[in-house]
């Protein structure tokens, strides 16, 4: 089936035998909302605005925080998730939601092997508040390595990678190349290696495309999930974006899209919306957000998530909340290959020895190592007091420069600085033969900066950071260099030359959106649930409230919720007769194995 296949409505008519159930946006999220709802015997429709599917789901690295699932019993149970879950959002999230994804994550991710996702254990990944109780590592899946020539054509019309998930601009990276070659740990010749050799072996494909057709991370799990679809002849619409939803009385009948130009009306019994948040939407940044951020510091797909869904549930009176929360990331400023701004990820680099971060005073702010959106709350916490953040600095020396990559920078050791485009120099990436000479390029006061710099050299000495405790938590220590002593997480910085770079505030999308109960339903203005109408992932309010558990923390719920959805709607449509189709599961309850 050709997924660029027009509606067959007119602009006026009803497309009232396409679906029974619509699934709106084509992340993880929504795809394993439509497999869940095909299986249950239900007939789906998946739609989407852009030419490409996967949404954000492929621009990210896969992962999915799922507590107690089978390979980590042995150190987790039900009560150490909510013990953990209720201790790092402090009391602000809903219990029975709280409940209802730790109840339902493990049956979601078993279901997702059972349709065939390869998934592994992240050995040793801890969760990002290590030090809490109830927190133990292990909790993330990640999907292996998917061959892309599985998918046929559909292979073409799978969103792009992400340039920070890309080897030398060429090669896919995964999860185990990305760990070894991060600080050369054991193996990581041989990683690299496996990168080049396949990549390069693979002739054919090279004849046909140069993009890599082993696809990885987010597009690997996407690339699972679409075969699945391909499979069962779950059809796909692109270039479909969502303009309204139609409501009648309590309940929503159907949407209305706008096809290659063309409005139309897809009638359908239920709705799952899956379309992400709004953090590609400028006026409702500038609307929710507490702190002034753009668009273009986000990682997420340029022109993607606008809101569209929150928008088009707002205007039928469902309920919003924690708008003013996003998933935050610092990010720098590189240049693409036609020399326009874009964001580069600054995930775990700021927590490898011999670096530190200091707002515009020339002063940390916080334990540099934290995870990334724990690291933006500090951003915007630290620009509250002292309106000398947004941006901030990263400082390091000539040793880390030479063993690390700073975002999509490679280390020197592989990328000298000569190789560098001449561009980036006192633009992007600053460098000094002096501590004073560097603060003054940057503007920040050099007295202050050889100040806490010299404070840091003497932490790095004892190992013990006095200030902000970096290098005390096991979460510290996993994203540091195992050859740095006695810290992992804490180095000094004092051989030359020096350099700097520039800290923005992004995101990885957005915390706040439509309102939903334990079974997805989305709740209007008044409490009450508005039949036929679901929502998913980050088109939703974050259940996590203004946390980040662990990694795989945006992924998890979407898809347990995008599942536990499916659900729902179906039990309710065989209840209310679902107009004469079988709502039976197929096969196994599926919710082990």
């Amino acid at each position: 089936m050709s997924v660029s296949a027009p509606l067959s409505a007119s602009p006026s008519s009803s497309a009232s035998a396409a679906s029974i159930i619509l699934v709106v946006g084509s992340g993880l999220g929504g795809m394993i909302a439509a497999l869940r709802a095909h299986d249950s015997g239900l007939r789906t429709l998946m739609i989407e605005k852009s030419p490409y599917y996967g949404g954000t789901s492929a621009f990210s690295g896969g992962g999915i925080w799922i507590p107690n699932h089978p390979d980590v019993q042995d150190e987790d149970s039900r009560e150490a998730a909510l013990t953990y879950l209720n201790a790092v959002t402090g009391g602000k999230a809903d219990q029975g939601k709280l409940e209802a994804y730790v109840d339902n994550a493990p049956a979601m991710a078993a279901y997702a092997r059972s349709v065939g996702a390869r998934l592994f254990k992240c050995e040793g990944l801890p969760d990002y508040f290590s030090d809490l109780p109830g927190a133990v590592p292990g909790r993330q899946l990640s999907p292996r390595d998917f061959d892309g020539k599985l998918l046929g054509d559909e292979f073409h019309r799978l969103r792009p990678i992400h340039p920070g998930f890309l080897g030398f601009e060429r090669y896919a990276l995964n999860m185990d190349a990305i760990y070894a070659l991060m600080n050369r740990q054991r193996g990581w010749l041989w990683e690299g290696c496996k990168l080049v050799f396949g990549y390069w072996a693979d002739i054919g494909w090279r004849m046909r495309t140069s993009r890599d057709r082993r696809l990885s991370m987010g597009r690997a799990f996407v690339g699972y999930l679409r075969k699945a679809m391909i499979d069962r002849g779950i059809p796909l619409l692109l270039n479909t974006a969502l303009v309204g939803l139609v409501r009648e009385e309590s309940r929503v009948t159907g949407v209305r899209v706008k096809h290659n130009g063309n409005e139309k009306l897809i009638t359908s019994r239920a709705v799952i919306l899956a379309t992400g948040g709004f953090e590609q939407n400028q006026q409702l940044r500038d609307e929710y957000h507490p702190v002034k951020t753009e668009v273009v510091h986000s990682l997420t797909p340029a022109g993607g998530n606008r809101g569209d869904a929150i928008r088009a549930g707002q205007e039928i009176g469902a309920a919003v909340d924690n708008m003013e929360n996003a998933w935050w990331s610092p990010t720098v400023d590189l240049l693409d290959s036609s020399n326009s701004r874009v964001a580069g990820q600054l995930f775990f680099d700021r927590g490898r020895p011999g670096s530190i971060c200091v707002n515009r005073l020339g002063r940390r702010f916080c334990n540099e190592s934290i995870s990334y959106d724990r690291f933006g709350y500090a951003m915007i916490e630290d620009h509250r007091k002292t309106g000398a953040n947004l941006p901030c600095w990263m400082i390091f020396d000539a040793r880390y420069r030479q063993k690390y990559n700073i975002s999509n920078i490679p280390p020197g050791w592989a990328y000298p600085d000569w190789r560098l485009p001449k561009e980036y120099w006192d633009s992007i990436l600053y460098r000094a033969g002096t501590l004073e000479e560097l603060a003054r390029k940057i503007e920040i006061d050099p007295h202050a900066l050889a100040a806490t710099i010299r404070r840091v050299n003497e932490y790095a000495h004892t190992g013990r950071d006095m200030d902000f405790g970096r290098g005390d938590t096991e979460f510290d220590r996993f994203f540091g260099d195992p050859r740095n002593r006695p810290n992992p997480a804490l180095g000094a910085i004092d051989k030359a030359p020096f350099y700097a770079i520039k800290l923005e505030l992004g995101d990885l999308g957005t915390k706040g959106g439509l309102r939903v109960d334990e079974h997805g339903r989305v709740i209007d203005q008044s409490g009450e649930p508005i039949t036929g109408l679901y929502a998913t992932g980050n088109t939703t309010a974050s259940l996590f409230a203004d946390s980040y558990p662990g990694p795989g923390s945006t992924l998890g719920p979407a898809m347990t919720f995008g599942f536990v959805s499916a659900n729902h709607a179906a039990d309710s449509l065989a209840n209310a007769g679902g107009r004469g189709m079988a709502c039976a599961r197929t096969g196994a309850d599926l919710t082990g194995g």
